[in-house]
């Protein structure tokens, strides 16, 4: 009895140290350019945020951070999101739902794009429910998409819109 009472508080306090995201050492950048360092709440994201959860580092109280009062935040050694207005492809990839246009839908949102890669050519990604889209900025400049588009020819056949193959080159 004692063995069985044992192991389901073991795997009680497991299950509650595993659920618990840790507040990790970060920085973001308001509106006005001040730089605050902090302990971001790292969810690891598996969408792009619109907001996040942080902590001085004299203060235990959790405080938030909105997309529209932030322009820029990361987790030291781990990830950096900045913020953009950018045109999003919101076409579905889903077969059942997929369209006959070849162009993107495209919608003009004010996001997060996680930093992938900096450089003369960065690469960024945006992570909603159902979809990833890529972005591309070169010498800093604003982020352009990377259009990349199955759509349907007929009922059973489908084709890509790959231009995103040939995009860097023409800008």
């Amino acid at each position: 009895m004692n063995k069985v009472f044992l192991f389901c508080l073991l795997l009680l306090i497991t299950f509650q140290l595993s659920a618990q995201a840790p507040f990790e050492k970060g920085y973001f950048i308001t509106n006005q350019g001040e730089r605050v360092d902090c302990f971001i709440k790292n969810k690891d994201w598996d969408r792009n945020p619109r907001k996040f959860l942080y902590r001085t580092s004299t203060s235990k109280e959790k405080k938030e951070a909105i997309i529209d009062s932030i322009q820029e935040f990361g987790i030291y050694d781990y990830s950096k999101y900045v913020r953009f207005t950018v045109e999003v492809d919101t076409s579905t990839s889903k077969l059942e739902d997929m369209s006959y246009e070849k162009q993107p839908l495209f919608e003009t949102k004010t996001v997060f794009l996680r930093m992938l890669v900096l450089g003369k050519a960065t690469l960024f990604e945006y992570k909603e429910k159902g979809f990833i889209r890529y972005f591309y900025s070169l010498d800093g400049n604003s982020p352009e998409p990377l259009i990349y588009k199955p759509y349907k020819t007929s009922q059973s056949r489908f084709k890509w819109n790959d231009q995103f193959r040939c995009q860097t080159s023409t800008t």
